[in-house]
């Protein structure tokens, strides 16, 4: 019987480490970490976004991180990165967020003043909404108040957006939701106001909402059984729930 070994290669070529990197197999950080990983495919992948469906997978920014520290290339990577984030690559914002939340998280000031520069610019790009929650990781209450303006700002031309929602579940969960609320009420800020008064406007609208629906249990229990028998027989999926 013939046994076929699937480990990986122990000095795997430039593009066994490419394929290994653009599919986000666990092997490129044990070649980094033996040092056989090289610079040129692991930068390439620090700069281009190669997730195949990005609505099922996550950003691999942090694990490119962890990679990057084992192949002690921080400083080496250290310009290319920094350059591509301020020239605000759309198509890789949200890797390139966590990267810089990395080297800030260590000390480096360039790359947490450039997280500050796009958050104060106000990210029109779904991607770069994502630096909201670097900044919050990186410096809790003052970020998080910052970022409360800003929106309470930006809220004078808008109208509450799923990225308020967002921004208000991740603060609560950095900061804890009772402290959350108390800096929202007592910060001072009149923008800051600004943005809990349509908070509290928009979660009282949605209470409302709810409460003029029916009851779930109540709701099933107006569909007759015949209903029932006949979306069950049938092609069509009217009544999916």
């Amino acid at each position: 019987m013939r046994i076929v070994d699937f480990s990986p290669p122990a000095s795997p070529t430039l593009d066994q480490q490419r394929d290994a990197l653009r599919k986000g197999f666990g092997r490129a950080r044990m070649w980094a970490e033996v040092g056989k990983l090289e610079d040129g495919p692991l930068l390439e992948a620090c700069l281009t976004d190669f997730r195949f469906d990005r609505q099922l997978e996550g950003t691999r920014g942090r694990w490119l991180a962890e990679i990057v520290r084992a192949a002690d290339a921080m400083g080496r990577f250290r310009v290319p990165i920094l350059r591509a984030l301020d020239e605000r690559d759309d198509a890789n914002a949200g890797q390139l967020c966590e990267l810089a939340f990395a080297y800030a998280k260590a000390g480096d000031d360039a790359f947490r003043s450039s997280l500050y520069r796009i958050v104060e610019a106000g990210p029109d790009d779904e991607g770069w909404l994502l630096v909201e929650d670097e900044v919050l990781d990186l410096d809790g209450e003052p970020a998080f108040l910052l970022l409360a303006r800003l929106r309470g700002e930006s809220l004078r031309h808008r109208g509450w957006q799923w990225s308020d929602d967002s921004f208000i579940r991740h603060s609560g969960e950095i900061l804890g939701e009772e402290r959350r609320d108390r800096l929202l009420r007592e910060s001072g800020d009149a923008l800051v106001a600004a943005f809990e008064e349509r908070r509290r406007r928009h979660e009282e609208a949605e209470a409302a909402e709810h409460a003029a629906e029916p009851p779930y249990r109540e709701r099933m229990r107006s569909i007759a059984v015949e209903a029932v028998l006949e979306a069950a027989e049938s092609t069509e999926s009217r009544l999916y729930f």
